[in-house]
């Protein structure tokens, strides 16, 4: 295709009359030219905010675009109705800058080595040239674009590299309603259909349901029934434990770790002590401090690291209870009685946590360490999808049946962060390989609710849920990147949004939300965030740091639409 020179006599504006390293300013010479007209049957006007302008400078060419237009203040003091029409007005254009190109080639380029000095001449020019010198410079294959969306004012489709979207993490932003549910889902069937990457979905309002529907999808589902999938208490850190039931710093928290590791040496503590003291077993599943020799007890205790793998966690609120003990002379164990009314209220919310109807199917806590369900066990899922032989391209984690009290939700969700960095940086060769020959793209929905999260009460210790930070941080080298999506940015934590390269931001009329995302844009983008608000449903403002230029696009309709409308109050 032969692309439609800008500089043309007939297009020229004027002259620039001031340069800065982000914007240029030009002063209009005459009013009256202010009109609308036709260019190669392209109509084009020098009066509307956002249109495009070209540069030219000796051997270099530019395009900016339109992002202020005023009137000097006298000027502007001095307008009334009356003299509106009669009266000569100079108006001021802010132009932000976005790239430059060779006019032979048309071949852009994204750095700028040298700015158009004052004096330059500046040419209206059509968007169609804009976008056509975006795609004319894409070399890309068919494996990489990702085809979803279209120029906001020219209907022409946009081809965007898969690898510069993803690889330095995403994020997708609006304020409220279902337009980024939509972009989820469009971009996801794009991704499946280029069968070049694995993808995760945690989904946590079980809008993207209806991929389960589709043959190339896999899924876990939480819920209260007894054939749901499982995350294993097993697979929990005792900074887990302590974020769920919320131990006192001083008085319960020692109870609590070595009631724990009591639970989990009982095959040793059995082999040293079952010969001489056969009652301090209650059903083998308890060990009884009281009145024995704390000297051996230590020992296999300091020897042994905490594994929670053997622990019967049902078993805990009775080893904590026997354990609010105190030493005596010859080194022997009694009862504590203040220990024991100390520790209560830690033993009744662990209670209260292993009866409660949906942590018994969500953990599998009735079976206990004689589990071996392998097909529901969640890791055991994303392990069988990891691997090659599996087919199914996307898995979708659902977390709406999770209950909101224990915050069970944020430390499970932490959990998972901690399986795929832990993944990502496997030296096994077989891991390394399947992370390297099919990187992972995890899709975070609402991902305010699961980021910058701690767990703390007025007594008990502050536990940080900290495995997506180093997800954000780390993984990326390794294979694992992120895609974020949010209606609330500002709840992002800021050095998190910077390490994310692209931004897809719907509608934001927030001014923090705004501020948030200007905090972590690149200088040259900023103005541009202006145009936010005056965003429609499907569009969107697409930038990022491996882009060529700041993007103004409509999203196309998936096939696989979320479960995101309103039910209407008057049919």
């Amino acid at each position: 295709m032969t692309l439609k020179s800008p500089f043309d006599s007939r297009n020229i504006v004027w002259y620039i009359s001031e340069v800065t390293p982000n914007h240029i300013k030009v002063h209009f010479p005459d009013s009256q030219l202010l009109k609308r007209f036709n260019y190669h049957w392209d109509s084009l006007h020098w009066w509307i905010l956002g249109s495009y302008v070209a540069i030219e400078w000796e051997t270099k060419w530019f395009i900016w675009k339109i992002v202020r237009i005023s009137l000097p203040e006298k000027e502007r003091m001095n307008l009334s109705e009356s003299n509106y029409k009669t009266s000569e007005l100079h108006p001021i254009w802010i132009v932000e800058i976005l790239f430059s190109f060779d006019l032979l080639t048309f071949e852009a380029q994204k750095s700028i080595q040298d700015y158009p000095p004052i004096s330059s001449k500046i040419y209206i020019c059509s968007p169609e040239l804009y976008i056509d010198i975006l795609n004319k410079n894409k070399s890309l294959e068919n494996s990489d674009e990702l085809k979803i969306w279209e120029a906001l004012w020219t209907n022409e489709k946009v081809n965007l590299s898969a690898n510069n979207i993803f690889n330095r993490h995403c994020a997708i932003l609006w304020t409220t309603w279902w337009w980024k549910s939509y972009t989820i889902s469009k971009v996801i069937q794009e991704l499946v259909e280029k069968d070049n990457a694995k993808i995760f979905l945690l989904d946590a309002t079980w809008e993207f349901s209806k991929f389960d529907d589709e043959e190339y999808s896999d899924n876990a589902i939480f819920n209260n029934w007894e054939n749901s999938t499982f995350f294993s208490y097993k697979k929990f850190t005792f900074d887990d434990l302590c974020a769920l039931f919320r131990p006192a710093w001083q008085s319960q928290l020692p109870l609590l770790e070595e009631s724990l590791k009591v639970l989990g040496v009982l095959d040793k503590l059995w082999e040293k002590y079952w010969n001489t003291h056969a009652d301090t077993w209650l059903n083998n599943e308890v060990f009884l401090k009281e009145g024995r020799n704390n000297w051996w007890f230590n020992k296999i205790i300091w020897e042994n690291e905490l594994d929670i793998t053997k622990v019967n966690i049902k078993n805990l609120p009775l080893q904590i209870h026997l354990w609010c003990v105190k030493t005596e002379i010859w080194a022997f164990w009694s009862k504590d009685s203040w220990m024991l009314q100390n520790t209560q209220s830690l033993i009744y919310r662990i209670r209260g946590f292993l009866s409660d109807k949906d942590n018994i199917n969500i953990f599998n806590i009735e079976d206990g360490l004689e589990s071996n369900n392998e097909e529901r066990d969640l890791f055991c899922k994303f392990d069988d999808y990891l691997k090659e032989e599996n087919s199914k391209k996307l898995f979708r984690i659902d977390l709406s049946n999770i209950p909101e009290n224990w915050t069970i939700k944020e430390i499970l969700v932490n959990s998972i962060w901690r399986y795929f960095l832990n993944k990502s940086k496997e030296k096994k060769e077989d891991w390394k390989k399947i992370f390297e020959d099919r990187p992972i793209i995890i899709f975070i929905d609402e991902a305010h609710l699961f980021l910058n999260k701690k767990v703390k009460d007025e007594y008990s210790i502050e536990v940080e849920l900290n495995a997506f930070d180093r997800i954000a941080k780390e993984c990326r080298k390794f294979g694992v990147f992120l895609c974020l999506s949010t209606q609330r940015p500002r709840d992002i934590p800021e050095w998190v949004l910077s390490q994310i390269w692209t931004f897809i931001i719907h509608r934001l009329i927030n001014d923090k939300d705004k501020q948030a995302v200007e905090n972590a844009s690149p200088s040259y983008a900023k103005e541009f965030l202006n145009f936010l608000p005056s965003l429609w449903q499907w569009e969107a403002i697409v930038m990022g740091v491996n882009f060529l230029t700041t993007l103004f696009l409509k999203i196309w309709k998936p096939s696989i639409e979320p479960n995101s409308n309103t039910p209407k109050l008057f049919n």
